[in-house]
């Protein structure tokens, strides 16, 4: 009895080994899955932002050129009417 009461000990003793083995290896799993995550969440976030940031330079640059052919224009047709006034 006593050498069958040892096995079973010894049996329990590796299956609770084998289960706190498990158990750590999902945390790691687990854990490096969290960080490759937020990594490429990071990415993605940038990544966006880096497109907005572009984005907005091109419309800014848009909305400057269209101020300078508006300005011109102002210029060009005040040079006319001052023309027109003289002959």
């Amino acid at each position: 009895m006593d050498a069958a009461t040892e096995t079973q000990n010894q049996i329990l003793q590796m299956t609770q080994f084998i289960l706190n083995e498990a158990k750590d290896k999902a945390e790691e799993i687990s854990a490096k899955a969290l960080q490759e995550f937020s990594v490429e969440k990071l990415k993605v976030v940038n990544s966006g932002k880096d497109k907005i940031r572009q984005e907005y330079d091109r419309k800014a640059k848009q909305i400057e050129t269209q101020n300078a052919i508006a300005r011109s224009t102002a210029i060009n047709r005040s040079r006319l009417e001052k023309i027109k006034a003289r002959q």
